[in-house]
């Protein structure tokens, strides 16, 4: 395949180019995220523009409890709900996991309407270590990138409350 050597605009490194396959990315370039730098891959970073992390409330149970009980979105977890759960369990639940100094809890949402879409937090966080763990609740978000977006918001805020390793699991 014909070859080009591009400037890239994250580190200013020349890399090689194949015309046939796209961009060939180094994994630090897949996981670095600056929200304040334009970037040729415009759709990865672009879509992160669009979400942010607030701390979860008390009030998200409004619309979380309807995720709890929604077989689809549990298929892969671990962590299936083994009873109905209505938003007053959620509430209690949402009460609970803000109150556990083990954990922070954030809220993913959308600019500029501000929908919550989902959870993600770290749990177990001792010594440094913390557990990952995220969901998208609203289906019409599946598949966008806004949990790869959050992720990388999330490795930002632990990094700044000295959180140093992030360890997941997978079912």
């Amino acid at each position: 395949p014909r070859q080009a050597r591009l400037r890239y605009p994250q580190s200013g490194e020349l890399r090689p180019h194949d015309f046939r396959g796209g961009h060939r990315r180094t994994p630090r370039q897949r996981l670095s995220y600056d929200p304040g730098r334009q970037t040729r891959f415009g759709d990865v970073f672009q879509m992160k523009e669009e979400v942010y992390l607030r701390p979860l409330t008390v009030e998200d149970a409004a619309v979380s409890w309807r995720w709890r009980n929604d077989a689809d979105l549990w298929r892969f977890t671990a962590s299936r709900p083994n009873i109905v759960v209505n938003e007053e369990i959620e509430r209690t639940w949402a009460a609970n996991a803000i109150a556990d100094s083990s954990r922070f809890n954030f809220a993913i949402c959308l600019r500029p309407s501000n929908r919550y879409i989902g959870n993600v937090y770290l749990v177990n966080i001792k010594d440094g270590v913390g557990e990952l763990g995220i969901f998208i609740g609203e289906k019409d978000c599946y598949g966008k990138g806004y949990a790869q977006a959050a992720i990388s918001l999330l490795k930002k805020a632990a990094v700044d409350r000295g959180i140093r390793t992030i360890r997941i699991g997978v079912n």
